[in-house]
């Protein structure tokens, strides 16, 4: 056999022990996964889910590249690192607890909290979330994958760890979140302390100084082999108002334990002194609108709170984890570059809303946020493929330079579809089991409002983004793969409009029906953002903003009642709006803003949507877009009717009108509503200069103009008509003199009945239109192979 003949021999069998080894490596990885998930003991759980992920970095080494020794070295030290901090930790809760199991250790996390934190603190690193130094060695190992053009395995192998989030997320819960029964315990000697707390300090600032912890296992690796080029890892760019959200939630931990009041309105005061900061460090039109809004509606958010929040427990901890959450929010919006964006994105929808989500410690809240964050780490996981790829094809994570060199190929389109994905996941566009996308009822209202009305519009402002720069701008457009991606998402939008909607027509719940719309509503944002025309950009970006402010409102005029009442079942209430005047008032318009109403601020935004549709010849989204408003506009009338009209029901009897700190932020978001409703060039004014930024042409608008074609609309001029017609049917009603008379209600005879049985509930609105969509759900459920009807959690 000569020369050439033994190196093709050897290079083959190289490959298949390479291959073998690899299905090797992947069957143990699942079956430890599986044996860490079901067992009992706390030790056990630990020890199978470290030789599962020990096996998984091994997987690197089949890629025989200097890339992959590198990120094998880095993980392999992050790994060491976090283990042994949980290993340590875990060993005095065992101690503490006298057991090992993990029935034994319900809510000790929470009895011994000093004892505990580097424990979650490690549950959540290995995680591979950030602040820690294990998400970048994550996001380099999956790029070893990408850039040996393994791009299926790189997608199976950040899926895969959905596995072992799911081992990691059932410690927490039972050991950090449910509560504790046992007997009074005492913390750890400080003495055994200092090793776990040391190791959690060098992985936060491995976190924090990526580049500077990876550099010796580059060397290492260079050493052994040629050196790695070309290496992912960044330093995240912190913009200075992000940087003024976390000292300020520092400062809310510590000050707001001395008073609850102070914890709230410190925490609105820090949001407005970062919204001043904004005017003199802005990246451009679109990121910096998106910011102001973030903190605009942060500072509404938290002076809400300080009424609201007086019947929870441990306010400075719902401060804090609030504040960091809207940090993470800002530097989506404020970074420059795409590592970055991703690390913020992680803050954001990783363990810090999770905890901010089961904030009141109860089952129900615990399951449900454990629900969310767990759709949310899948949604990450298809970004982490897709923000490697763009990085491979394009060398650098400046949005700008990414842009300016943008390469167009199959493996870019793969990122795109990806990138695309995980966005629309991310504002629960999938019309797929969307009661698993939703973020969960029980969090507190100030949460929910603030991730329905501003969270979730993180996905969409990235999909533009990344359609209009990402995807090198206007010469993308006329790409065929970014095309069929614009189509498919715009059906997506349009289906989830009429799909939520429907669900919102089932529900008796006044906060998930405000939920189901709430995806509702994004899907017009994704209709009109996904054209990529001036018109259908400016009108998603409109609603975009009308959204935060008319979807917020009513969330807040929802908690309003669930203060005053208790409840949040429509079918328990009745005759608010004589006890809750002022709140009523504030619903109404959010009610007609949602609906489409003219001289409403929705109206003007879903005008240029379909408007929008319907010149670009989708003439199928346009009807499913007008034919959601009408659902839209169903449900809140069965709210309205239910909630605040008809007779005042026993129940009710003692509500009180919201204070204050909650009807000032209520008043603004109604003024903004009718405002917006009016005089629409106030916003589309900065969106005009959005569409520049983005190389569309600028509309042709007025303070309440807006040109389109030959024609156009005037809402100053519409709103003269509407408020004419008013005044008119009002002077005939008092030039009549019709005389009011009060009398019993007809009630064929019967003179026992009680405001109660007298009332129209929820569940008796439009019963049979409530039957059709069930068996649609019940017929959709059966095609994909899951049985049963609707349900309300």
């Amino acid at each position: 056999m000569d020369a050439a003949a033994l190196g093709e021999t050897t290079a083959l069998i190289h490959g298949h022990s390479a291959e073998a080894l690899h299905v090797i490596c992947t069957i143990i990885f699942i079956f430890c996964g599986v044996k860490a998930l079901f067992h009992r003991e706390l030790k056990k759980v630990l020890l199978y889910s470290l030789v599962g992920l020990v096996v998984d970095i091994r997987s690197l080494l089949t890629l025989n590249s200097s890339l992959a020794l590198t990120s094998f070295f880095f993980h392999v030290f992050n790994f060491m690192l976090i283990t042994t901090m949980m290993l340590l930790a875990s060993a005095l809760l065992r101690a503490k607890a006298g057991s090992d199991r993990l029935a034994d250790m319900r809510g000790i996390g929470r009895a011994l909290p000093r004892t505990a934190i580097p424990l979650g603190a490690g549950l959540f690193a290995m995680m591979g979330l950030p602040p820690f130094s294990a998400f970048f060695s994550k996001v380099l190992m999956v790029y070893a994958f990408v850039d040996s053009g393994k791009i299926v395995s790189s997608v199976l192998l950040a899926a895969g760890e959905l596995l072992y989030f799911l081992v990691f997320i059932r410690v927490v819960r039972i050991v950090f979140l449910e509560k504790y029964k046992g007997r009074s315990l005492q913390e750890a000697a400080g003495g055994k302390l200092i090793a776990p707390y040391l190791l959690l300090a060098a992985a936060v600032i491995g976190g924090f100084l990526p580049r500077i912890a990876v550099t010796p296992f580059a060397a290492l690796a260079g050493y052994l082999g040629s050196p790695a080029t070309g290496l992912p890892v960044q330093q995240v760019s912190w913009p200075f108002p992000v940087l003024v959200l976390m000292l300020g939630a520092m400062a809310v931990y510590f000050f707001g334990q001395r008073s609850n009041k102070v914890a709230g309105l410190l925490s609105a005061g820090v949001c407005l002194l970062a919204m001043a900061i904004l005017f003199f460090d802005h990246v451009g039109a679109y990121g910096t609108g998106f910011a102001l809004l973030i903190l605009f509606m942060g500072a509404l958010q938290f002076t809400y709170s300080v009424s609201y929040m007086e019947h929870s427990h441990k306010q400075y901890r719902f401060y804090t984890f609030f504040l960091l959450m809207v940090a993470g929010l800002l530097g989506v919006s404020l970074s420059r570059d795409l590592f970055s964006m991703f690390f913020f994105w992680e803050i954001m929808s990783g363990w810090i809303m999770y905890l901010a989500l089961a904030h009141e410690d109860d089952a129900f809240s615990v399951q449900e946020a454990s629900k969310y964050f767990t759709f949310n780490y899948l949604g990450a996981a298809f970004l982490t493929v897709a923000v490697a790829i763009m990085y491979k094809e394009s060398g650098q994570w400046d949005f700008a330079a990414m842009a300016a060199d943008f390469r167009y190929t199959e493996t870019t389109a793969i990122a795109i579809v990806l990138l695309t994905l995980g966005f629309l996941m991310k504002a629960a566009q999938l019309p797929f089991r969307i009661d698993y996308q939703m973020h969960p009822k029980p969090a507190p209202t100030p949460i929910s409002g603030y991730i329905s009305s501003t969270v979730l519009k993180s996905g969409p402002f990235m999909m533009v983004k990344i359609f209009f720069i990402g995807a090198a701008g206007v010469t993308a457009t006329s790409l065929l793969p970014l095309d069929l991606i614009k189509h498919v998402s715009g059906w997506i939008g349009a289906l989830t409009i009429v799909m939520a909607a429907s669900f919102a027509m089932l529900t008796n719940s006044m906060k998930r029906l405000l939920i189901f719309h709430t995806v509702s509503q994004l899907g017009y944002v994704v209709v009109g953002c996904s054209l990529m025309t001036s018109l259908g950009l400016a009108g998603g970006l409109l609603h975009f903003v009308n959204h935060m402010f008319f979807k917020n409102l009513l969330f807040l005029c929802a908690g309003a009642v669930f203060v005053a009442t208790g409840t949040d079942k429509m079918d328990k209430l009745g005759g608010l709006a004589r006890k809750m005047p002022l709140t009523f008032l504030c619903f109404m318009i959010g009610v007609l803003a949602i609906s489409g109403v003219p001289m409403f601020s929705g109206f003007v935004s879903k005008w240029m949507i379909y408007h929008a549709v319907m010149d670009s010849g989708y003439i199928g989204i346009a009807v499913l877009s007008l034919f959601g408003s009408v659902l839209t506009l169903a449900s809140f009338i069965k709210f309205m009717h239910s909630a605040y009209l008809g007779q005042i029901q026993d129940s009710v009897k003692d509500a009180k009108e919201a204070s204050w700190y909650m009807l000032v932020p209520m008043s603004v978001l109604a003024g903004l509503s009718v405002l917006l409703g009016i005089f629409p060039g106030i916003a589309l004014a900065p969106v005009n200069s959005m569409l520049a930024q983005f190389h569309l042409q600028p509309l042709d608008i007025g303070p309440a103009l807006i040109q389109h074609g030959a024609g156009g609309i005037n809402m100053l001029y519409v709103t003269i008509m509407l408020l004419c017609g008013v005044a008119l049917v009002a002077l005939v009603y008092l030039l009549t003199k019709i005389k009011t008379r009060s009398t019993h209600v007809y009630a064929c005879g019967a003179r026992d009945l009680t405001p109660g049985d007298s009332h129209v509930a929820s569940v008796n609105f439009y019963e049979d239109s409530k039957a059709v969509i069930k068996g649609m759900v019940r017929l959709t459920k059966t095609i994909i192979g899951i049985k049963g009807d609707y349900v309300e959690r």
